[in-house]
């Protein structure tokens, strides 16, 4: 049995309780620890686990959290998580993906369609991928927004299949 003050956002461990099904039997029941709480952790083989995953603040960190006085770089999260406000975290566009493209100015969205026509590495997008910037056509400000955009990327002489299908759904939009 170790008392243990949980570093990870969640760890897994078990208790083993009387087995319903077969009476004076064991039985393991998941436990999950969270983020600054201090649980009990009665068998060796998840104490062990822990340790290796580096799951629990050692005994100098627990102390200092118990004091009060623990400034590791972790500290915010964790007084956060102890006090029951667990910080949101800010999710980014993963590769290939675009963020707001709303909230992009159309020099930005230029540079997003065309990168090589901003001195920016990168792959110019295709057709489909410029055209679905616009979403699913219902913002017309948007529409002409990557409109905009593609003109800028392309020199004033846009792609024959962007400007189309553009112009297509603004039409749609607008109608």
């Amino acid at each position: 049995m170790a008392k243990k003050i949980i570093k990870h956002l969640l760890y897994t461990y078990f208790d083993e309780v009387p087995n319903q099904a077969v009476p004076g039997a064991i039985a393991l029941q998941e436990q999950l620890g969270r983020l600054g709480e201090e649980r009990d952790i009665t068998r060796d083989v998840d104490l062990q686990r822990g340790e290796e995953l580096g799951a629990f603040y050692t005994d100098e960190e627990a102390k200092a959290i118990e004091d009060g006085t623990y400034d590791g770089p972790d500290a915010e999260a964790l007084s956060m998580a102890r006090s029951g406000t667990v910080p949101t975290p800010t999710i980014q566009p993963a590769d290939g993906e675009h963020g707001d493209i709303a909230s992009m100015d159309t020099e930005a969205l230029a540079a997003l369609i065309a990168p090589s026509e901003f001195g920016e590495e990168g792959k110019d997008l295709t057709v489909d991928e410029t055209v679905a910037l616009a979403g699913d056509g219902s913002d017309p400000d948007l529409i002409n927004k990557v409109l905009d955009a593609e003109n800028m990327a392309t020199n004033n002489e846009p792609r024959k299949g962007v400007q189309d299908r553009l112009e297509a759904k603004l039409a749609a939009a607008s109608g």
